[in-house]
């Protein structure tokens, strides 16, 4: 017969699927469709095409096969269906190394609530967004192919590659080192405290047209060469550097340090340098450089030895000349007195001791006697002295030429020159500080050494610039790096992908989402995989099919082979690809196979082989039992012989060798019927039965007491007996029996019934004894049921109640009170129509005397419901187990009056604790089965995705009249009471909801805070009005000519304390940021220090464009009117400012509001600072050229 195919076993989302559930599935299949040798009765095909086998399966599918399974042996795959509006569609394919969906972007691998454990992919390519919602960890390398990640949590990788050949990379290593690659190379190496170049002398920061801004460095730069527009080195060294190189440079700072300076072809050594320092001009200081004033005058030598010519315009001598060799002239005057004199006449020099070398040095000069005049004490030889003609410079200025070698134009290199300042093509004199300002460019060929450097411009090095640390903007360049690169990521909007730049630790956090992308579709253009792969060990490349079929045999062999089981051996035919199961040893095969169809091994039921595959009839074997139990015995006079053909018993009396003739007059032995002595020799009128065995039914006295074996029926009175005892139309009662409570049956049985006399009433017995109706000659109480529709007021009875307090009523569980509905007749009336779909149910007990029917109690007394414990106490109350749990009377419900830790629960559809209340630990749950406090409010929202908030607990009020909108002011408020150092609590705070106007079609809400502060009476403290305002310390704001604080708006009243303290504990900082809609960063700030307050506006040159210096503020500041005034609500006091409307056309950023408009115009006065600033400069540089013109006027 046809074998069937039941399925061993169904998983659920996680289970661990194990080989044995294989097996159970694999020998079911051969059971269903293949034949077995074993068993006789099988006839099973293996459907394999071959003959006696049936042809092949090609379809597996239910019964319509619109759901089913269809091998295409034309493509040489499987087909997927699945009913889709009435019609089999195909949805997925398997073929060689393939499987995949047919229509493109139709068909998911799982759903958004039920996904796939794990998948093991050598490669996956997607032309849509991955979302993963946990980690993910790839082995291998991921191609976004330049798609954005966003929305990630982390993201941990070795590596990240920019294109297809991973020129361009960034590695993660264990040694905590990220290094960047470009072009096949590495180029940066980030380590921990250092950025490093992989190549010395390779890696350029910026180009010669792509500058970095500014650098900042609190260590040692170290550099090859260094060039920039300007330097600006505090306190530093520049060691060995030329500066300036082939063209002119400019130096400015505090100290230049060296043993020797080159200007032009000059080599300036340290001392010589010296010999500038401190010069001035006119004067002449020891040991210093002599510069001639502005009138090229000098003053104060000492001594002056030429050796060569003096050669002056004039030459004015206060004191003595000594000439030793001959002084010529052409005329001569002595005190303004001319010389006539001959040279015979000037003989009279003779006894000059100069000597004729000290004369000599005038010999060869060609400077005007002017000229000269500065020559006074010099010891200069003439070709030194040559190096004047033409110069300029004062005598304090040519105090510096000692030792000089320069021509004429190199000492012109001083001329004019400002100590501290630069001038062009003038030599550099650091100033009373020892600094220099207004240089251009410095060309340094060596070093620069220097404590700091300070660039206000843009630094470029063409060279490698090394720094224990950079800051960029006051941040250090790594953190500069972290925000950077966390700006990047986390301001991109991608699908699938958050990014999470973490600034505290500079980590990036990326989380994929779930994957909802499509992944469906094949690759068009494909064919070939770059790299082949291994499927399940075959390779494949996608050019090719390939055969899946022998490694998914060895696979599933493996598996089962190499476990250990007990009692059963699995072996592997790798020739044949089969699985050969063997069973040995002994099973407990205790229980019911509630799957099996055959037996594996057949046994035999009273001899007839049986192994489950069909049914057997014992009716011979049993017939041949019955017949060999009687042939066997020997009796006397009786012959039994079994008729094996048609199965029968024939009996046989042998001859009875007594004389039967004639009549006895009695027995020879006495026997008893019912009970009676019988001897045949009078009739008996049995009374009993001590025993007797009846066949057929039993009629005693024509109906009297039928018994109806064929029904196993008892009647009385009635012949047609219709349930198990039938007392017919009797009228008087049954007499059960009647016991106490300690004479109930030892092992009583379900359905006993008897009368209880200790309780007063009946009882019977299911699995224990339970009160049935009787005490007092009541019956069960009736029950009738409902459902409401929101419209029906009215429930129809089965029974008539004498009045309300004879009924129990409730809704979906809850008891209602009697004054909500009222009873006449067999109709109950609610006040209300129950609400549609609640279960009404009323229990109506009914008693043929209720007004003296007291109590309804079980078997032991202890469980009952008394009306009127106590004569006319009009209260009825409900024990449970000898306490008293609930009391009602004509006041109300008290439940629990006793105070025992009983927990009270009222149960919804849906909620087992929709009200709960915890008796032992004093709280109250609302839906909840386990409050946490007092009152615990739990809900469940109706979605995760919602994004407006449900309502959890709802405080409603209504009018008692509705004649009016109702005042201002009113509404529900909740209280809260806190202890004082007594018993009872006292008055503390409140929150209400309130009406802000009285115009109900308009109505207008707040939620008002109050606080006490006398423990009796509340006082409002703070309101959140109707427009989202935040109004503290008052009622309403009065806000142009609003009640309202206006929308979003904080006002904060006080009379005579602080306003407000707001308090930053910890670091300095800020303690409160101002925002304006649309714009992402801060406009504004307050910020504390341990000792002071900033308050800050936005200034950051990132904000800002079309940045100029020049602009006149002067002229404005002079429009500006200043002025005394007190203000209107201030009488008393006096103040200077300004009118806001007097400004708004002079600086208008600093005025907010329009004239005469709705809101009160106010000034920003620090936005007058930059204005002033940039007056008091120009002022300043006024009073410096008034000053230089007094100067010159004075002569000074």
């Amino acid at each position: 017969m046809a074998q069937t195919y039941t399925r061993q076993s169904t998983f659920a989302d996680g289970d661990t699927i194990t080989a044995a559930l294989f097996n159970d599935e694999y020998n079911q299949l051969v059971n269903a469709f293949a034949y077995s040798s074993s068993s006789a009765s099988s006839t099973g095909h293996r459907h394999d095409g071959t003959a006696g086998q049936g042809g092949n399966i090609h379809t597996i599918g239910d019964l319509d096969f619109l759901n089913k399974i269809v091998v295409d042996s034309t493509n040489n795959r499987w087909g997927f269906y699945v009913e889709v509006s009435s019609s089999a569609v195909e949805q997925i394919r398997l073929q060689d190394g393939a499987l995949l969906p047919v229509t493109d972007s139709d068909v998911d691998l799982g759903t958004s609530s039920l996904y796939f454990k794990n998948a093991y992919i050598d490669s996956i390519t997607t032309t849509g967004n991955v979302s993963v919602g946990g980690n993910l960890d790839v082995t291998g390398t991921i191609d976004f192919s330049d798609s954005a990640i966003t929305n990630v949590g982390s993201i941990q990788l070795d590596s990240i590659a920019g294109d297809a050949d991973s020129n361009t990379s960034i590695t993660f290593s264990g040694s905590d080192v990220i290094t960047i690659a470009a072009g096949g190379d590495n180029q940066v190496t980030f380590t921990n405290g250092a950025i490093v170049p992989s190549t010395d002398n390779d890696i350029d920061l910026g180009t010669s047209s792509i500058e970095f801004k500014d650098a900042y460095f609190d260590g040692t730069v170290t550099t090859d060469a260094l060039v920039a527009d300007t330097a600006d080195i505090n306190g530093g060294t520049i060691d060995g550097a030329i500066i300036g190189g082939s063209s002119a440079a400019a130096i400015t700072g505090t100290a230049i340090t060296g043993t020797s300076f080159v200007i032009g072809s000059a080599d300036i050594s340290e001392a010589e340098l010296e010999t500038i320092d401190g010069v001035t001009a006119g004067t002449v200081a020891a040991s210093k450089a002599v510069v001639v004033d502005s009138n090229k005058d000098i003053a104060s030598f000492r001594n002056i030895t030429l050796t060569g010519e003096l050669d002056a315009g004039s030459l004015d001598v206060s004191g003595d000349v000594d000439v030793d060799g001959t002084l010529e002239t052409d005329a001569l005057s002595i005190n303004g007195t001319a010389v006539t004199s001959t040279a015979a006449e000037l003989n009279i020099l003779d006894g000059v001791t100069s000597t004729a070398a000290e004369l000599n040095i005038l010999d060869g000069v060609t400077s005007t006697a002017a000229e000269l005049n500065i020559l006074d004490g010099v010891t200069a030889t003439a070709a030194e002295i040559n190096a004047l003609d033409g110069i300029t410079s004062t005598v304090a200025e040519l105090n510096i030429l000692d030792g000089v070698t320069a021509n004429a134009a190199d000492i012109n290199l001083i001329d004019g020159i400002t100590n501290g300042t630069v001038i062009a093509s003038k030599a550099i004199i650091t100033d009373a500080n020892k600094d220099i300002t207004g240089g251009r460019n410095i060309t340094i060929s060596g070093e620069l050494d220097a404590a700091t450097l300070d660039i206000s411009g843009d630094a470029d090095i063409d060279g490698t610039l090394e720094a224990d640390a950079i800051t960029i903007g006051g941040v250090t360049l790594a953190e500069t790096i972290s925000d950077t690169v966390g700006a990047m990521v986390t301001s991109n909007t991608e699908t699938g992908v958050t990014v999470t730049y973490d600034d505290s630790d500079n980590t990036l956090d990326f989380v994929i989402g779930t994957l909802n992308q499509d992944t469906t579709g094949l690759a068009a253009t494909a064919t070939a995989l770059a790299t082949a792969r291994t499927i399940h060990g075959v390779s494949f490349d996608g050019t090719a099919n390939i055969d899946l079929s022998e490694v998914i045999q060895d696979t599933v062999g493996a598996m089962v082979s190499s476990n250990t089981e007990t009692n059963i051996t699995v072996t592997y035919q790798d020739s044949d690809g089969t699985l050969d199961f063997a069973f040995s040893g002994s099973a407990d095969t205790t229980g019911n196979a509630a799957t099996a169809t055959a037996l594996e091994t057949a046994r035999t039921i009273h001899g007839v082989s049986f192994d489950g595959t069909a049914n057997i009839d014992l009716t011979e074997v049993v017939q041949d039992t019955v017949g060999a139990m009687f042939s066997s015995n020997t009796e006397s006079g009786i012959t039994v012989a079994y008729e094996d053909s048609d199965g029968t018993i024939d009996l046989t009396v042998g001859t009875l060798n007594q004389n039967t003739t004639g009549s006895a007059a009695t027995l020879t032995t006495a026997r008893t019927i019912g009970g009676v002595s019988f001897d045949g020799s009078a009739n008996i009128t049995p009374t009993t039965f001590t025993a007797a065995t009846f066949s057929g039914d039993v009629n005693v006295d024509s109906g009297v007491l039928f018994v109806d074996v064929s029904e196993n029926r008892i009647g009385v009175n009635q012949t047609s007996p219709d349930v198990s005892l039938d007392l017919g139309a009797n009228t008087d009662s049954i007499h059960v029996p009647v016991g106490t409570t300690a004479q109930r049956p030892g092992s009583p049985a379900a359905g006993y019934f008897r009368y209880n006399s200790t309780t007063g009433g009946f009882e019977g017995y299911t699995d224990e004894w339970g009160a049935i109706a009787g005490g007092g000659g009541g019956t069960a109480p009736v029950i009738d049921t409902m459902t409401g529709d929101g419209s029906d007021t009215t429930l129809s009875l089965s029974a008539t109640p004498t009045n309300e307090n004879a009924t129990f009523v409730t809704l979906d569980g809850v008891l209602q009170h009697k004054d909500t509905y009222s009873v006449s007749g067999t109709t109950l009336t609610f006040s209300t129509a129950p609400p549609t779909g609640v279960k009404v149910e009323c229990i109506t007990l009914t008693t043929t005397s209720i007004s003296t029917a007291t109590t309804v109690q079980d078997a032991d007394g202890d469980t009952k419901i008394q009306v009127e414990e106590s004569s006319d106490e009009d209260k009825i109350r409900f024990d449970i187990a000898g306490t008293e749990e609930m009391v009602m009377d004509a006041s109300g419900i008290i439940i629990n009056d006793g105070s025992n830790d009983r927990d009270f629960r009222v149960e919804s559809n849906g909620n087992q604790g929709m009200l709960f209340v915890d008796g032992g630990n004093d709280r109250v749950g609302v839906g909840t089965s386990s409050p946490s406090s007092p009152l615990h409010v739990s809900s469940t929202l109706s979605s995760d995705t919602q994004s407006t908030p449900e309502t959890v607990l709802k405080l409603s009020a209504t009018f008692s009249s509705t004649s009016s909108d109702g005042a201002a002011g009113s509404g529900s408020r909740l209280e809260f009471e806190i202890p004082d150092d007594e018993t009872n609590p006292i008055t503390g705070s409140a929150i209400a909801g309130l009406k802000e106007n009285g115009d109900d079609s308009n109505a207008a809400s707040a939620l008002a805070f109050y606080i006490s502060q006398n423990d009796t009476t509340l006082d409002e403290a703070m309101r959140i009005d109707s427009n989202g305002g935040v109004i503290i310390g008052e009622t309403t704001a009065f806000v142009n000519g609003s009640n309202n604080a206006g929308t979003g708006s904080l006002h904060v009243a006080n009379n005579n304390l602080t306003v407000a303290h707001l308090k930053r504990s910890g670091s300095n900082g800020g303690i409160v940021s101002f925002y304006r809609g649309g714009i992402s960063s801060a406009v504004g700030s307050i910020s504390v220090t341990t000792s002071s307050t900033a308050y800050n506006t936005s200034s950051d040159y990132r904000l800002k464009e079309n940045v100029t210096y020049e602009f006149d503020a002067l002229s404005r500041v002079a429009q500006l009117k200043p002025a005394r005034f007190n203000f209107i609500v201030e009488k008393d006091e006096t103040v200077d400012g300004f009118l806001a409307h007097e400004v708004s056309d002079i600086v208008p950023e600093a005025i907010t509001g329009e004239k005469d408009g709705e809101e009160m115009q106010s000034i920003d006065q620090s936005k007058l600072v930059p204005l002033l600033t940039k007056a008091i400069q120009e002022q300043q540089t006024q009073i410096e050229a008034l000053q230089a013109e007094i100067n010159t006027l004075k002569g000074e």
